[in-house]
């Protein structure tokens, strides 16, 4: 079962495993255009272990530390050095938007996704 509405901009399709959120401002270059940061998911704590988990939720702080920095860092406010998790975030921003990018006909084998995952994650500290 699935329902858009508008809210926000967004678009939501509420199914029985969660909440998938679509981005307007990720339409364009990003596809698929899902906000990690808003999208959620029933099933991932029964079929993910603890160190996917663990990786994911590095993932998503990381997102939503840059995105409640971005106009420090857009407008040039923000001095590097300042706050070591926003500065591995900026480093890692590149990788983590190509993790999270897919073409609409290409596929990514399981264990490469993990180890993506798990690169980032490392990186992010």
């Amino acid at each position: 079962m699935c329902w858009w509405h508008r809210a926000d901009q967004r678009y939501r399709s509420e199914t029985a495993d969660g909440h998938l959120v679509l981005a307007r401002e990720l339409v364009g270059g990003h596809y698929p255009a899902i906000d990690i940061r808003h999208s959620i998911s029933r099933l991932t704590s029964r079929i993910d272990s603890a160190q996917q988990l663990a990786d994911i939720q590095k993932l998503r702080e990381a997102l939503a530390l840059y995105h409640d920095s971005q106009d420090l860092i857009q407008l040039g406010a923000y001095a590097a050095g300042t706050n070591p998790k926003l500065d591995a975030c900026i480093r890692s921003r590149p990788e983590i938007l190509n993790f999270l990018k897919q073409g609409a006909h290409s596929f990514c084998p399981f264990s490469e996704t993990q180890e993506r995952l798990q690169k980032i994650a490392a990186a992010l500290g």
